[in-house]
């Protein structure tokens, strides 16, 4: 067992080694003398005491702290490093990403009906061909006139715009009613006002064009009784039914001329027709035509004629 005088013994003799080495190092002018270098530029407080060569126990404690404070400067410097480090990462992954996003970002609603690969209307403006339709009892008022113009486009609805330019071409149009009027909604027609030429178009229904722009404010589109049973009755969306989208309703082209000064005027003071409403009965339409019409529904707006224009 050592005794208390060996323990004494080493601590004289550690303590006249580190007086020794430090007569030894008195040129280096105390760079070494605490183990570490003094390049940062701070006052080493042991320097002085081993100048005079006393060697103390505050003189080691003082050592210490010295160390441990450029330890600690040295730490945050690291931490200051690694910090301004991730700073500059996710900066550097930020602006990649606006980069991205605006090389990559689908066109605006501005731009084409939908961000489904429909072209945009500018390079639309040469599509399909233009019809105008000439009307009669506007606002409910015989002798106001009016005109509108409807443009098709094939790469909406390809199935549809043909069948629509079918029934321009044999003069359809001329005679019908609009007996359909919902403002901010709807405006319908489509039944001839002879019996007889409806009948040969009642059952000659067309397939369905896949729904690939939105029934905006006027566009122009079939109505349906249910899937693929398509065949004269057209509406036009005189307010945004973005929500007909989903049931199938598929634009086959839009009003381009004339939507406010005569669209918007076509007589609604029937509103729903029946059984529902007090409006006209489709079934009594496609039976009696204009008959029926003329003696209960005076005040319809209707077209006198539609024709290509182009």
């Amino acid at each position: 067992m050592m005794r208390d005088e060996d323990l004494n013994e080493g601590k004289i003799i550690e303590l006249s080694r580190v007086t020794t080495d430090m007569d030894d190092d008195e040129e280096s002018n105390g760079s070494a003398e605490s183990g570490f270098s003094n390049d940062d530029g701070m006052d080493n407080p042991i320097q002085g005491v081993a100048e005079r060569g006393e060697v103390t126990l505050q003189a080691i404690e003082m050592d210490l702290e010295y160390v441990m404070n450029l330890q600690k400067q040295r730490r945050r410097a690291v931490i200051a490093m690694v910090l301004l480090l991730i700073a500059g990462m996710y900066a550097g992954v930020f602006l990649r990403g606006k980069s991205y996003q605006s090389k990559h970002s689908p066109p605006s609603s501005e731009e084409t009906p939908m961000a489904n690969g429909v072209q945009g209307e500018e390079e639309m403006d040469d599509e399909g061909r233009l019809i105008k339709f000439f009307v009669d009892n506007l606002d409910g008022v015989e002798g106001n006139t009016g005109e509108f113009v409807v443009r098709t486009r094939p790469s909406w609805a390809p199935i549809g715009v043909q069948r629509f330019e079918e029934l321009t071409e044999k003069k359809f149009w001329d005679g019908c009613s609009i007996f359909r009027v919902l403002p901010h909604f709807v405006s319908q027609f489509g039944i001839n006002g002879d019996p007889k030429i409806q009948k040969k178009w009642r059952d000659e229904s067309i397939i369905d064009d896949p729904v690939l722009t939105s029934n905006k404010r006027g566009t122009v589109t079939f109505a349906t009784s249910g899937e693929n049973t398509r065949t004269t009755q057209i509406f036009i969306n005189t307010a945004g039914n973005k929500r007909l989208d989903k049931d199938g309703f598929s634009p086959i082209g839009e009003v381009v001329e004339g939507m406010e000064d005569t669209v918007d005027r076509f007589f609604s003071g029937y509103r729903e027709g029946g059984p529902k409403g007090k409006g006209p009965d489709q079934s009594k339409i496609q039976k009696q035509g204009d008959a029926y019409l003329k003696e209960k529904f005076p005040k319809l707006t209707f077209f006198t004629k539609a024709e290509f224009i182009d």
